[in-house]
């Protein structure tokens, strides 16, 4: 969005292919959060700003190279959201309920014991909610710290909504070995294995940039190609920004 407002600012014919039903991408799980308020305000002041615009928005609408080649552009901006990470297959080794936590979800889960596990920010973000519900959770992290990657100021609001949360523990420098039907394992600082019962499991192994996409993308078409934000590397929200 913020590309689109850039380009018609220079005087270019704007067209913006949204394969959802709304604009926002990954922000929109901030409509699910509520000390995400402020997020949720950048995400509707973009879209508001881009809708009154003269950007022509088609949603719904998955853009590929042939749609494109066809629409006479001179260039084409691709700004596709990251993409979910799966751990090695080795790794699930039972039948137990898994989900992949994708931030842009929001979903619940209703098993009263959850585990995740790596606690990157979409694993702690989900945490959070969670936690606020009642649900005892068990957070995994493989390094000695939590929101390692985060901004300074993110860091800080979610450690300050894990403090609030009772019903949470987080364990650090835990390396997960296996996923059972009923428990998962993991290895603690020392290399013991360590099993921790629980009936359900969130994996948020982290996510990947969209650059294979964008590349493909490029090879089929006629026009010049851009690749912005999570289509070039895994960023922030300032980062993505930035970008375009």
């Amino acid at each position: 969005m913020t590309a689109a407002l850039e380009l018609l600012s220079r005087g270019h014919e704007v067209t913006l292919y949204e394969a959802s039903d709304s604009l926002g991408g990954t922000l929109k799980f901030s409509e699910k959060v509520a000390f995400k308020k402020d997020l949720r305000k950048f995400k509707d002041y973009l879209v508001d700003q881009v809708m009154k615009s003269d950007v022509k928005v088609k949603l719904n609408t998955q853009a590929d190279s042939a749609m494109l080649n066809g629409s006479g552009s001179d260039i084409v901006i691709a700004a596709w959201v990251l993409r979910p990470l799966f751990p090695p297959s080795p790794v699930l080794m039972g039948t137990m309920s898994l989900r992949l936590w994708i931030p842009m979800a929001g979903k619940r889960a209703w098993a009263m014991k959850l585990l995740c596990w790596e606690a990157g920010r979409s694993a702690v973000r989900r945490r959070s909610i969670w936690g606020v519900m009642g649900k005892r959770v068990t957070l995994l992290e493989m390094r000695d710290g939590i929101l390692m990657d985060a901004s300074q100021t993110h860091k800080d609001e979610m450690i300050y909504e894990i403090g609030n949360c009772e019903n949470v523990n987080v364990i650090t420098s835990a390396m997960c070995t296996g996923i059972n039907r009923d428990s998962v394992a993991y290895a603690g600082p020392e290399g013991d294995e360590i099993i921790i019962s629980t009936p359900q499991v969130v994996l948020s192994a982290g996510m990947k940039a969209a650059s294979d996409k964008a590349e493909e993308l490029r090879a089929g078409l006629d026009c010049d190609f851009y690749a912005i934000g999570d289509c070039q590397k895994i960023g922030t929200v300032e980062s993505a920004t930035k970008s375009a």
